[in-house]
């Protein structure tokens, strides 16, 4: 098991105190949750997008049969 992942074998090698660790795992929680809002974000972009892209080429073509070149 890695050093990094493991708090208590960072609180043995480096004497920290338990409350470091805890604003440790905390810090690396916020990030997690901050990836996991970015990504939602990105997703909903991405839909967005591919939205507007199927319109545009919807009105792009004057008939229906068009539509299917």
């Amino acid at each position: 098991m890695s050093i990094l992942n493991n708090p208590m074998l960072i609180q043995r090698s480096l004497g920290l105190h338990k409350i470091d660790i805890f604003i440790w795992r905390k810090s690396k929680e916020k990030k997690r949750k901050d990836w996991r809002k970015a990504e939602k974000k990105a997703a909903r972009v991405a839909s967005l997008q591919r939205d507007k892209a199927l319109l545009t080429r919807r009105t792009a073509y004057s008939c229906n049969a068009c539509q299917f070149r």
